[in-house]
């Protein structure tokens, strides 16, 4: 069967792929809250967080102040570190407004932001096929890495 695939499907194509790439890190987050919630982190919040705002405040305040888990303050810090940074490509991304194709698999888009200074600015930007798959891609590892903490949490916490 022939790929009948253009160069800009591709680039939509791509997209799709980073958004459903982004639960990667969701889901991580979320294994992180729930290893820590009930064992020790329900004092620093009651309530567990669902917003990514919230989940990365929370689990920063768990790590610096839950004694179990200052041998992981570091690299937990360093991967929420990477989540925000990640966090505001993914923005771009998703609630960017394509304007037009600039050549093959190259878009110039725009996205609408609110500041404390100015109620609305419009924030151009060019993206690339190469560049949606690139940060897909950091999205896996990032998930991965983080699922990875959360696994070593969850055994460390029930082995107390």
């Amino acid at each position: 069967m022939a790929n009948h695939t253009t160069p800009n499907q591709e680039f939509f194509a791509a997209i799709g792929w980073h958004t459903t790439s982004w639960a990667f890190i969701e889901n991580g987050l979320e294994f992180l809250v729930i290893a820590i919630h009930d064992a020790g982190g329900n004092q620093i919040d009651t309530e567990a967080p669902w917003s990514l705002e919230r989940k990365i405040k929370y689990l920063r305040r768990c790590f610096r102040q839950i004694a179990a888990l200052a041998p992981y303050h570091l690299v937990a810090s360093t991967l929420l570190d990477q989540v925000k940074i990640a966090s505001e490509s993914r923005h771009d991304i998703i609630h960017g407004t394509f304007q037009h194709f600039i050549g093959s698999g190259e878009a110039k888009m725009t996205r609408l932001l609110r500041t404390k200074t100015a109620d609305r600015i419009i924030k151009p930007f060019t993206l690339t096929t190469a560049g949606i798959y690139e940060n897909a891609s950091r999205f896996g590892q990032i998930g991965n890495e983080l699922l990875t903490l959360a696994n070593q949490v969850w055994d460390d916490l029930k082995a107390d």
